[in-house]
């Protein structure tokens, strides 16, 4: 009974440990926050240097868009709203 006893306080102790060892590390990470638009603006233009951004709105996207629209726009011209201040006066 002794040794279950030991068994179970050897364990109890290993997951103290890797528990303490888990909230070190998550301690010691340094906080980094946000990083300023000025960065990201860095690293697009670096990227368009290398080719390695992708096209703003590729044409099928623009076609879907212009879908939406236009069936937006016929929705709130069916309640008599305005569609681009309907969102916002609900």
């Amino acid at each position: 009974m002794s040794s279950n006893n030991s068994q179970v306080e050897v364990n109890h102790q290993t997951q103290l440990n890797l528990y303490q060892q888990d909230y070190r590390m998550v301690r010691e990470q340094p906080k980094t926050g946000r990083l300023p638009p000025s960065y990201y603006l860095q690293q697009r233009q670096e990227l368009a240097v290398q080719a390695r951004t992708r096209p703003r709105t590729a044409d099928n996207t623009k076609k879907s868009l212009t879908s939406i629209l236009k069936k937006w726009n016929r929705f709130c011209r069916g309640l008599s709203h305005n569609s681009s201040t309907f969102l916002t006066e609900a």
